[in-house]
């Protein structure tokens, strides 16, 4: 096993729990490396795309950490021709919050009358 794919699998695994690195990062390889860019790959589309909307920072972090610089980490599919970058790659966006329920008015659909301030004895009130 190449030493800096043995570093990024070691530092993988203090970030993530037992069974995430498991599933979703024992299958990856490292893939190609340079001065500038570090590529790392799993076995599908699948796999890539589910790691980049879920685990892109940790496999940036492990990356960054095993190399000792800061470079472009590249997520991509075994046998393709263009890995994913982080530009590359779009993360879709959050689904906006759900709108908080109306409150449930009482029976008969109507919401009560306005009540008088404690304050007023009842013989006062018009």
């Amino acid at each position: 096993m190449d030493p800096l794919w043995h570093r990024v699998l070691a530092e993988l695994k203090t970030l993530l729990r037992p069974e995430e690195f498991d599933i979703w990062m024992a299958p990856a390889e490292l893939g190609r490396a340079d001065s500038n860019q570090v590529e790392v790959v799993w076995p599908n589309r699948y796999y890539r795309d589910w790691v980049n909307g879920n685990h892109r920072a940790a496999v940036e972090q492990a990356v960054r950490a095993a190399v000792g610089c800061d470079v472009e980490v590249l997520l991509g599919v075994a046998g393709a021709a263009t890995p994913a970058s982080s530009s590359s790659v779009p993360v879709p966006p959050a689904a906006p919050p759900a709108p908080a329920p109306a409150p449930a008015l009482p029976p008969g659909g109507r919401e009560p009358a306005p009540q008088p301030p404690s304050s007023i004895p009842d013989d006062k009130l018009f």
